[in-house]
């Protein structure tokens, strides 16, 4: 498995997804969902560098998903 957090706009069928690995046990490396526009570049760093100032190491990413 690559260590890589997997970053995505679908705030549409994500969630579904992650509950299904949820309930299938499939791990994975840590997932951030997004609703903020493509292009709204400030606001996305913003609640990325929340995301990544609570959660530092990316061992505290696994199986972890989050929304911005």
């Amino acid at each position: 498995m690559e260590r890589r957090i997997l970053a995505t706009h679908n705030s549409r069928d994500f969630p579904s997804i992650l509950r299904e690995w949820a309930e299938t046990q499939r791990p994975h490396r840590g997932c951030i969902v997004s609703s903020v526009p493509t292009n709204a570049y400030g606001e996305m760093e913003r609640r990325f560098g929340r995301w990544f100032a609570l959660y530092p190491t990316q061992d505290e990413w696994v199986d972890l998903a989050v929304f911005l």
